[in-house]
């Protein structure tokens, strides 16, 4: 690390450093909290103001740091669109977060600094103001070299990526380094494409992925809750010789029986999951079903969903539920259009189900089986327009859906117990108009009965 460059990339296009990485993760290492927040802000606000006149930069810049703090992050992704992405955010590939956790694991930070006492392994405190120009470097002791060891690694619980663009998680290593890592975040990342190492944590409890518009399937993470895994046994020499370079070092493969999931709760905001077909969904709601966690909080808002699968029945320690703002069923065929985002009756079974929201879905009508969830269940339904059933005075509650399709069915019951003596009447009269002698039935019956007669006698002839 004594080598190693004491700046960040001045640009997304510069290839980023592995050690400055790996200083970054530690620089941004709470122990007492127990977590790693890896939150950046464009390398410059200026790039905001691209083609603007009168200090545009600043004026957007401004409304950028007031969406993040208000919430509304996804807006600010909206208005990113119209700049190149990479110029103002530092892009990661998986070798880059590969290499900086496994600097941090096999202590080559710790080794560095006991070398020489000249200022070569002095740290610099590198940060940016809200201008995008970098402060002047000021000399500090290396105190957050103390986060790269096992005790204070295995303190933490929680990594939160905001801002920051990879492909992929690594597999193994992000384990490896936070043994105990129970909650991952990533946010706004543009470039995430692959999901399926995060479900390999062995005691994930949450997951959040938000405003990841390239992550458009989920099953590569439902493969990973539940499969039946193998993995190859590595010896301390093993390792050993990995570190050196050995690539013929033969392993033992080691079959291991299927790993259940802790997963409880699960956030999906902000990504494109309309090319799931059913099967998929059927699968991820499988693994979800098989988790031991159990799961109590799924989201899965803005995901431009045309339908929710009915396999959320599996989910019976289900507790809250948000759908909320998918278009789906807007970019679908017209007939899709027509009948709106569907709501399965699979619903109904959520019997521990306390919150649900699917507002702006345009949903056009709800099931029934909705009336059988517990009265304390709160439902939201706001920016629904075309919801014609049931009647808006009965969308408040759990409890007046029940009594408005407990309503119904009792009326379709009186009016079938009302209509079938009549038609009992019907069907006598008409038989016995059909039969008499005159009758088209009477006729067909004496035609069919002389048909037979003539075909006994020529039987009894030959």
């Amino acid at each position: 690390i004594e080598n190693a460059s004491q700046h960040p990339p001045t640009s997304a296009s510069a290839n980023v450093s592995p050690h400055w990485l790996a200083r970054e993760i530690l620089k941004r290492t709470d122990v007492s909290n127990g977590e790693i927040c890896m939150f950046q802000y464009p390398t410059t606000f200026r790039d905001f103001g691209i083609g603007m006149n009168g200090g545009g930069g600043n004026f957007i810049r401004r409304h950028c740091i007031r969406d993040i703090i208000a919430g509304n992050s996804h807006s600010t992704l909206n208005a990113m669109d119209a700049v190149d992405r990479n110029k103002c955010f530092h892009v990661l590939n998986e070798n880059d977060l590969r290499h900086a956790l496994e600097l941090i694991l096999n202590g080559h930070f710790i080794s560095g600094r006991n070398n020489a006492n000249n200022n070569e392994h002095m740290d610099i405190d590198d940060s940016i103001d809200l201008e995008g120009s970098y402060e002047e470097p000021q000399l500090m002791q290396p105190s957050f070299m103390q986060h790269a060891s096992q005790e204070s690694r295995d303190q933490i619980t929680r990594l939160q990526f905001s801002w920051y663009d990879f492909q992929s998680f690594p597999r193994d290593i992000v384990g490896q380094a936070f043994a105990n890592l129970q909650h991952v975040d990533i946010r706004q990342n543009a470039n995430l494409n692959c999901i399926e190492s995060i479900a390999q944590l062995p005691h994930l409890v949450s997951l959040n992925l938000s405003d990841c518009p390239n992550v458009r399937s989920l099953v590569p993470l439902a493969d990973n809750l539940h499969s039946a895994t193998s993995h190859q046994q590595d010896t301390g020499a093993d390792s050993i010789l990995h570190m050196a370079g050995a690539t013929d070092v033969e392993h033992e493969p080691v079959f291991q029986q299927k790993r259940t999931s802790n997963l409880r709760h699960l956030w999906v905001r902000g990504c494109n999951l309309s090319g799931m077909t059913r099967d998929d969904w059927s699968l991820v709601f499988d693994a979800l079903a098989e988790s031991t966690g159990p799961l109590e909080r799924l989201t899965l808002s803005r995901n431009k969903m045309s339908y929710l699968h009915g396999g959320i029945g599996k989910l019976k320690s289900l507790a809250y539920l948000f759908v909320e703002d998918n278009d789906g069923a807007k970019m679908a065929s017209d007939v899709q259009s027509r009948r709106g985002f569907e709501l399965p009756d699979e619903l109904g079974s959520l019997a521990c189900l306390r919150f649900a929201s699917f507002s702006g879905n345009n949903i056009t009508r709800l099931p029934r089986t909705l009336g059988r969830l517990n009265d304390d269940c709160d439902i939201h339904l706001h920016r629904n327009p075309n919801l014609k059933y049931p009647p808006l005075k009965f969308h408040k509650s759990v409890k007046m859906m029940r009594t408005f399709f407990h309503k119904e069915r009792m009326s379709l019951f009186i009016g079938a117990s009302l209509f079938m003596p009549h038609m009992k009447r019907g069907q006598m009269r008409a038989n016995e108009r059909l039969y008499q002698p005159g009758g088209s039935g009477y006729l067909t019956s004496k035609k069919r009965f002389e048909d037979i007669v003539r075909v006994y006698e020529w039987l009894q002839a030959v």
